[in-house]
């Protein structure tokens, strides 16, 4: 009768130990924008500009710990207007950055789309 309970205790003590893991969700972002004036002789100008250093863009990212130094995430990024409010990319959400990660003690596997040097050049 002993061996009978002892076996479902182990497993339910496994299994809070599991529950109890870490785990974090972010909103993250950058509005990016500026005002510029220009005069010229007797003529001025002032105007509302965006992406002047840095693109404007918000996003998501999460992070799942599984225990044993092992860990899941996701992280998805998107550019968009300040001004009007329209996404970089028309149609598409997360166009900056929409991946999941498996984070092990050894690096990361990551699966998604990514920002690439190219993309940054852009």
């Amino acid at each position: 009768m002993i061996k009978k309970l002892f076996v479902p205790a182990i497993l339910l003590m496994t299994l809070s130990v599991s529950a109890m893991a870490q785990s974090s969700v972010a909103i993250f972002g950058i509005i990016a924008d500026a005002v510029t004036y220009y005069k010229v002789g007797s003529q001025h100008s002032a105007a509302l500009v965006s992406n002047g250093m840095v693109p404007s863009r918000f996003g998501f990212t999460g992070r799942e710990d599984q225990g044993n130094g092992y860990a899941t995430g996701f992280w998805l990024e998107n550019g968009f207007s300040p001004n009007n409010g329209t996404l970089k990319t028309a149609n598409t959400l997360f166009d900056r950055r929409s991946t999941v990660s498996l984070l092990t003690p050894y690096g990361e596997l990551r699966l998604g789309r990514d920002i690439t040097p190219t993309y940054l050049a852009d």
